[in-house]
């Protein structure tokens, strides 16, 4: 195997407040597939997204054991997809079964593609219900996303049996992976919904501020070993393994521009230009201050959000948040922002809970084996 591909690479580092330039300084980074938990979750962020949400296809009369069969043409698909992306950036590996000639990536991505392409791929909470006999291997915590106060959630943009985030430096080299995917995977899933979306410029949102600055230090890789990722005490297949909270949110940006920055800042407890925050008095009732309450710990999570912006009135945000538990993590956060002045402001729409799947021991591996095998 090429040998940009190898043993799981240290060095992944997550500041309280990672900066990210949309232009800069991921050209020549290289992605290590091979380890206890996918890349994906503690890489660096890339400039574009695509998130993939599908179904299986599988009849209801089918048994279980062809419906799980099934499951397994779709994961291995996916697991070829994520080597071929990462085995040679804009060239992938022909030996794993990719074409030999000049990639469709390539030749739309243009030169943005000779960084790796990454798939981060997850499983939803129905994929344990009783079609393939996974109910007993569901890991704990993990359940349809609900409905909090205040979401309009469209159900067709909710959910699905597994999600695929695929990531990188051009956005046509992205949505050229999303047509191999959904081809090659076309006969098992057929999509539920999808979003793209885009690297803000040092991280900020379309609501002009820095996003994520609750963010854990992770300095390396030996620091990830236990956040945001699970063990496998109760479900030993899952071990590297970690919960992920997708939240389609949209601004009315209308709304907020009328809004004073003064006004702004007293809503998110921050200053909007300095990215620093509020004095107590100021942060109190914030959407800062509710998370980083006086007598409470930090809520663990890992927040790696994009922008969105499917039209120019409708801009918003993916949400996209990394925890070993839903309950101290996404759903406590829920609890203490109940009633805060943001709400106003955003309305999610869509998402769901998953399971990003361990990472993989080796080339021969795919992902999730150990639960369905």
């Amino acid at each position: 195997m090429s040998g940009t591909v190898g043993a799981l690479a240290a060095g992944f580092t997550l500041t309280e407040s990672t900066k990210v330039d949309a232009a800069g300084a991921r050209t020549g980074r290289s992605i290590s597939l091979f380890g206890r938990y996918q890349p994906g979750v503690v890489a660096p962020i890339s400039a574009h997204t695509v998130l993939i949400a599908f179904d299986m296809t599988s009849s209801p009369d089918a048994s279980v054991s062809d419906g799980r069969a099934d499951v397994v043409v779709a994961v291995k698909a996916l697991t070829r997809h994520a080597l071929w992306n990462t085995a040679s950036a804009g060239a992938p590996a022909s030996h794993l079964g990719q074409p030999s000639q000049s990639s469709l990536e390539t030749l739309i991505g243009g030169a943005a593609n000779t960084t790796p392409i990454q798939l981060t791929v997850s499983v939803g909470a129905s994929l344990f219900d009783d079609r393939f006999g996974l109910a007993a291997m569901r890991p704990d915590g993990l359940e349809a996303m609900p409905d909090f106060v205040h979401d309009q959630l469209d159900t067709e943009r909710c959910h699905g049996d597994l999600l695929v985030q695929i990531s990188g430096e051009s956005e046509a080299g992205c949505l050229a992976v999303v047509r191999r995917i959904a081809r090659d995977v076309g006969s098992v899933m057929r999509l539920r919904w999808s979003a793209s979306g885009f690297a803000g410029v040092e991280s900020r949102n379309l609501l002009g501020f820095v996003d994520g600055t609750g963010n854990p230090s992770l300095t390396n890789h030996s620091s990830a070993n236990d956040f945001p990722f699970m063990g496998g005490s109760a479900q030993p297949w899952a071990d590297g393994g970690s919960m992920l909270a997708v939240r389609l949110i949209s601004f009315d940006t209308a709304a907020w521009d009328d809004t004073p920055t003064s006004s702004q800042e007293s809503v998110i407890g921050r200053h909007k230009v300095s990215d620093t925050r509020l004095d107590e008095s100021g942060v109190l009732r914030s959407h800062v201050g509710r998370l980083n309450a006086d007598g409470h710990s930090p809520i663990p999570m890992l927040r790696r959000s994009y922008n969105s912006a499917i039209g120019a009135p409708e801009q918003g945000l993916i949400f996209i948040a990394y925890q070993p538990d839903f309950a101290a993590g996404f759903l406590r956060a829920q609890s203490v922002l109940a009633g805060e002045e943001l709400a106003r402001y955003a309305t999610t729409h869509g998402g769901g809970f998953f399971f990003t799947l361990p990472g993989l021991a080796d080339s021969d591996d795919w992902y999730g084996r150990r639960l369905l095998t």
